[in-house]
């Protein structure tokens, strides 16, 4: 049997599994399957993100509407012990084009709004022998957001803090570098990048990079049944000449154990001579096999001497995972996880009828 079929006939095996009932689809131990699934050139994966909104402002006339809000399709290669290569479609709507006015505004022009498939990664690992060393080179995960979207694990309700209102992109083109030291108690990534997000080119005419780097100390360890992040964060974009730099940070911690995750995180950004801040907070208590709760409040502020430009962002909710099966092996599973969401958006200045509140079903199917 050729290599490509080989792969296709190993990830077709959760289509026999149910009609085996509990035997192994294969008869093999935990541990020549785990061989054989490190022994496959080519894993694959997909994940998709759907929901349903109904829009409760004053005025809207209940309007709702089914989104297909991001699908993704993840190829992983192993190409040896020490390289690897990642390629992941994103699937969704391309925002229009900013146009620039001649009076100096800006207008969004939408344009077409088809769904697309793009890249969002697309790299080559380095991992060096005996170091715990992870250098990456291509469209790359950023060091913090995909980092927070791993330990939360609730992207398909929401994005997090540092992405929807600070700005961060939760993947870039560049190159980093993470690791850990003191047997995972200290963990760290750092890189460089164009700093516009992958999904855009650079525009910068000089160097117009973006420097960022994370820091996190778990004092529970990596073999504890919880754990304890707390975590700094900085980003510094350098501009081209006679542009402004930004320099964003941030600083927090998470608690992640069996009945609950909570978190806590505060955000500076600075962009020339103007000052934003904001703070985000997340409890999620949960009984395992039954369901959780989610609440979440966000709060930006971008300029601190100007008023009225203020937001905040308020997420209450329900989650509970319809489905999850292990196919073979941990690396292997079908899940389907379900959240029902209040959500409501107010900017500072703005009477209680202004505010923008919706009702959300978020689901999430990943294999």
């Amino acid at each position: 049997m050729t290599r490509p079929l080989a792969v296709l006939a190993l990830l077709a095996t959760p289509l026999v599994a149910r009609a085996q009932a509990d035997d192994d689809p294969c008869n093999c131990d935990s541990e020549t399957v785990s061989r054989r699934l490190d022994q496959m050139p080519v894993k694959a994966s997909a994940l998709v993100y759907a929901s349903y909104g109904l829009d409760l402002t004053q005025g809207a006339g209940a309007a709702s509407a089914f989104s297909l809000d991001r699908a993704y399709l993840t190829l992983w290669a192993d190409l040896g012990k020490q390289w690897g290569a990642r390629v992941t479609l994103d699937v969704g709507r391309a925002s229009g084009p900013i146009v620039a006015l001649p009076d100096g505004t800006t207008l969004d022009a939408k344009g077409d709004t088809k769904l697309r498939a793009f890249l969002k990664y697309a790299f080559f690992e380095w991992r060096p022998a005996g170091t715990g060393l992870k250098l990456r080179a291509g469209s790359v995960g950023t060091p913090l957001v995909p980092w927070e979207d791993g330990i939360y694990g609730d992207r398909y309700i929401t994005r997090q803090f540092a992405e929807s209102s600070v700005g961060h992109h939760s993947a870039d083109i560049g190159v980093s570098l993470s690791g850990k030291e003191a047997k995972g108690l200290i963990r760290f990534e750092v890189g460089v990048f164009n700093g516009e997000g992958y999904g855009a080119a650079e525009n910068d005419t000089g160097f117009g990079k973006a420097v960022q780097g994370r820091l996190a100390i778990d004092p529970f360890g990596p073999t504890a049944r919880m754990s304890l992040p707390i975590y700094v964060f900085a980003m510094e974009d350098v501009a081209s000449r006679g542009e402004d730099s930004i320099f964003t940070w941030a600083g927090g911690a998470i608690f992640k154990g069996k009945y609950l995750t909570a978190g806590a995180e505060y955000d500076g950004k600075y962009t020339g001579e103007v000052k934003g801040s904001g703070f985000t907070t997340t409890v999620e208590p949960r009984l395992p096999k039954v369901g959780g709760l989610l609440v979440r409040f966000d709060y930006f502020d971008p300029h601190a001497k100007a008023t009225g430009d203020a937001t905040s962002h308020l997420i209450a909710g329900v989650s509970r995972d319809l489905f999850s099966q292990q196919i073979l092996d941990p690396r292997f599973t079908r899940k389907i996880s379900a959240a029902l969401t209040y959500e409501r958006t107010s900017t500072q200045g703005t009477p209680a009828s202004g505010a923008d509140p919706g009702v959300f079903v978020h689901v999430q199917a990943g294999i």
